[in-house]
């Protein structure tokens, strides 16, 4: 199993624009073969902020998923929005996962 965590920073005038492409990907995401989870979540305490979690299979599907033409035409939406300040995602590798 992949665990995919992110911090991105958007221009906060500019957030409802990013949300709007989100609603559909987050859709499509969910319906990939090996998808788990994906959600893109708005940080509270700063305007801006969102975190993106993410669970997966296994490499395979990690890897199909960024191969989906989705993915390519959000990424092109988001370019052309021009709202991204940064971003820092980071992928675990999780041999074993328990309810707490």
């Amino acid at each position: 199993m992949l665990i995919v965590a992110g911090t991105f920073r958007f221009d906060p005038d500019k957030l409802d624009a990013v949300v709007a492409l989100q609603g559909p990907l987050m859709e499509e995401v969910r319906a990939e073969v090996g998808c788990q989870a994906y959600v893109f979540s708005n940080d509270t305490q700063e305007p801006g902020v969102q975190h993106l979690f993410e669970i997966w299979d296994d490499e395979a599907a990690l890897a199909a998923h960024a191969r989906a033409p989705h993915m390519s035409t959000y990424r092109e939406a988001m370019q052309q929005l021009g709202a991204l300040i940064s971003r820092e995602v980071v992928r675990y590798d999780v041999g074993d996962a328990q309810p707490l």
